[in-house]
């Protein structure tokens, strides 16, 4: 999935990357997902339910 972000950080683009992939894995009635990233930040705020 490619959407235009505009000028924005990687670690912004990332977050987006997880919240986006988790939202079409929920539209497509998935459960159960695993998220992988490289992004350490963009992880751990995900884990404490602090998404920008």
């Amino acid at each position: 999935m490619m959407v235009g972000l505009g000028n924005v950080t990687s670690y912004m683009a990332e977050c987006t990357a997880l919240v986006q992939g988790l939202a079409c894995a929920a539209s497509n009635g998935w459960e159960i997902t695993w998220l992988e990233s490289d992004s350490s930040g963009a992880v751990k705020v995900f884990n404490n339910n602090l998404i920008p």
